[in-house]
């Protein structure tokens, strides 16, 4: 009885590791916002009195072959690499279709977060390059940057210039991506091995809506909602590993390190964690809890929202 217990045992843990090697990390390729400005795709556009950069993906995939050409290429050699990646064009489609039917788009996001949650990517890949003209031939320089897309930190990068030769960008942008392709992936892979062991980041806020009854600072079971709160996703992170509280009014928990996925196999974000955050809460408050988030990385919990 107690070898089959071991043998089962051994099995759940080998099993769990496989899975766990299986896994690699969802990448998605959007051009950097340096390529987009120095291009004519980011506009301007007020914001409450603030000027402020909307980048237009769906316009330069539409109207700029050689960045078409240029992400299908860097696609293709991921692939070869083991990376598939997500469609940006498709992604916008689907995030597109999901607005309509919603019938209102999302303004507390920037298009990028919008994109990273429609895709649920890991790294998003953002890629500039300029080309040059030279007596013997273009030569393309690239900057390639891995962006965690749940705390929007680099987590790796890679840069270098191709060799002189007449030939179309993506020919040019493979030949100088190639040799230092390694150094990137490595740094990829160094990433969601640390998260696999540790876990993601990820940040919680909590506020009370306007006109609410119950505060931050209001008692239950003889302590101070906030301080049950932190006590709640301590206990519930990964190795209860979280960041410091800040705020008063509000209050924001930063670098809450939380599971990549689920019992079922699916990725876990910000705003599927906090769904147990929401249901404790409420429990302990009686009051309705509205959650708002913001890219993958980030909820806001509203106590007393609608």
């Amino acid at each position: 009885m107690k070898t089959r217990i071991l043998l089962a045992a051994i099995a759940a843990l080998s099993i769990g590791s496989a899975f766990a090697q299986a896994k690699k990390p969802i990448l998605m390729v959007v051009p950097a916002d340096v390529w987009m400005n120095k291009n004519g795709f980011a506009k301007s556009v007020d914001n409450q009195g603030t000027q402020e950069l909307v980048m237009e993906y769906e316009r330069a995939i539409q109207t700029d072959s050689d960045l078409n050409l240029a992400i299908s290429k860097l696609g293709e050699i991921m692939a070869d690499r083991g990376f598939p990646l997500q469609d940006l064009g498709q992604t916008i489609k689907d995030l597109k279709a999901e607005a309509a039917e919603n019938l209102v788009m999302d303004n507390t996001e920037s298009m990028l977060d919008q994109l990273a949650r429609q895709a649920k990517c890991d790294i998003i890949m953002k890629l500039d390059y300029t080309v040059t003209n030279g007596m013997k031939g273009r030569q393309l320089t690239f900057n390639l940057q891995g962006i965690d897309a749940y705390t929007n930190k680099q987590v790796t990068a890679a840069s270098g210039t191709s060799q002189p030769a007449n030939a179309i960008v993506a020919e040019l942008l493979a030949e100088a991506v190639v040799a230092q392709l390694d150094k990137f992936i490595a740094g990829l892979t160094t990433h969601f091995d640390d998260l696999f062991t540790n876990g993601r980041e990820i940040t919680i806020r909590v506020k009370s809506a306007s006109g609410c009854s119950v505060g931050l600072e209001d008692e239950f079971v003889g302590e101070e909602l906030r301080d049950l709160i932190e006590k709640w996703c301590s206990d519930n992170a990964v190795q209860n590993r979280i960041g410091s509280v800040s705020g008063d009014a509000q209050m924001s928990i930063p670098q809450i390190r939380i599971p990549l996925y689920g019992d079922d196999g699916r990725a876990i974000d910000a705003r599927g964690w906090a769904n147990g955050l929401a249901k404790y809460i409420k429990e302990t408050t009686g009051q309705s809890v509205k959650r708002i988030p913001k890219g993958l990385g980030t909820t806001t919990l509203i106590i007393c929202g609608k």
